[in-house]
């Protein structure tokens, strides 16, 4: 008689976390191998990031690969319909019917099986695994089990502690930056969502490289790479300002010509002080780009590529971020980047003052035109305190 853990899930995608977590559940209770079987359209999960079903099971398979114990079954995918788990398990039992079968899943949903449609039915094919979410959970787990699940006629393990805690949500999120999610994300299973473009991947780098020289390309990347961590720092989404970093300056080495032209195809007229001004197109023109281009259409990441040379009064969260990432990212040695660096990361709104002060003494001591959204952004700081 094996042993057999079941690992239902949407795997949308499969990660590294639900990698480490079947290798537990077979290591904490001597399972000879586990299933991981995707769901088909799971009850609680619905929603237009949800890849096909075509999708999910090739990223599974290419995450099992070569893994000890660890397969794929596509049994949910093939029958159809919403998946209940009752009905995965009755297969499954008439497919190993001398076998003894194991279901894993998380705390969450450990704690609401008794609403599960045939519970009874559940706890008659298998025995539960419930892994914790973090070191407290287990007890809680043990707790319900003898107080409610035990009377019902389940089964069940609680296992000690939790396993690498990463959401498919987040790798959704951030799938555009590899250096980001490679850590969380087998490199097949990456491989596989940038050949198909699943999750609205696209190779930002490639795109920008293609527009810009050496210089330009990695001061870009650098921007990105800062961007990414003033947002884990202030709680921004990684995802867009890795996107937003890496495409701030796509314009910047087209001929100012086109960046003119780019700049009236969509509908801005120039100020008197940004006609007399070029260093101020390429954000201008960028925004432009990026929309009709690259069919980017989230204001908020428009509005951080437009401003983050002169920045605004109002400006949000993301706009802050872009803004001074690209004065503090790697690769940037004027003269007082290092005390920008250290107030970037104490307060967003320290740096900025800093940074308004520093270039507006510039500018005076060159006799340059200061643009009103420059000022505007210095006053308010002031006026904040």
């Amino acid at each position: 008689m094996s042993r057999i853990g079941i690992f239902g899930g949407t795997f949308n995608p499969i990660h590294n976390g639900h990698l480490k977590l079947a290798a537990y559940c077979r290591d904490s209770l001597n399972l000879d191998s586990v299933i991981l079987i995707p769901d088909y359209t799971p009850p609680h999960k619905s929603g237009s990031e949800l890849v096909s079903g075509d999708d999910r099971l090739e990223m599974c398979r290419l995450a099992a690969a070569g893994l000890d114990g660890l397969t794929v079954s596509d049994i949910e995918l093939r029958r159809g319909g919403t998946s209940y788990t009752f009905e995965t398990l009755s297969s499954l039992k008439e497919l190993y019917p001398g076998d003894e079968l194991f279901l894993i899943m998380g705390a969450d949903m450990f704690l609401t099986l008794p609403s599960w449609k045939n519970p009874d039915i559940i706890f008659e094919k298998a025995s539960i695994i419930a892994v914790p979410r973090d070191g407290d959970d287990n007890r809680v787990l043990l707790d319900y089990y003898e107080e409610t699940l035990k009377n019902m006629g389940a089964r069940a393990f609680a296992l000690e502690k939790p396993v690498m805690q990463v959401s498919s949500t987040f790798v959704r999120s951030n799938i555009c930056n590899r250096e980001l999610v490679s850590e969380y994300l087998p490199g097949a299973v990456y491989d596989h969502i940038a050949k198909k473009g699943l999750y609205g991947f696209r190779d930002y780098a490639a795109i920008i490289r293609g527009l810009m020289g050496d210089y330009r390309y990695i001061h870009s990347v650098n921007v990105a790479r800062e961007a990414v961590e003033l947002a884990r720092l202030y709680g921004s989404d990684t995802g867009k300002a890795y996107i937003a970093g890496m495409i701030h300056d796509i314009t910047k080495e087209i001929p100012k010509d086109e960046q003119l032209q780019i700049i009236a195809d969509g509908g801005i007229i120039l100020d008197d002080v940004q006609k007399n001004a070029p260093k101020l197109w390429h954000s201008i023109s960028g925004s432009v780009y990026i929309r009709r281009e690259l069919g980017i259409t989230d204001e908020d990441m428009i509005n951080a590529v437009r401003y983050h040379t002169t920045g605004r009064a109002g400006m949000s969260l993301l706009e802050k971020i872009i803004y001074i990432a690209d004065f503090t990212a790697e690769g940037r040695s004027y003269n007082g980047v290092e005390i920008m660096r250290e107030r970037s990361r104490q307060s967003l709104e320290a740096a900025m003052l800093f940074s308004c002060q520093f270039f507006l003494q510039e500018l005076s001591k060159k006799e340059l035109a200061i643009h009103p959204d420059q000022l505007g952004l210095y006053n308010e700081l002031v006026m904040k305190g």
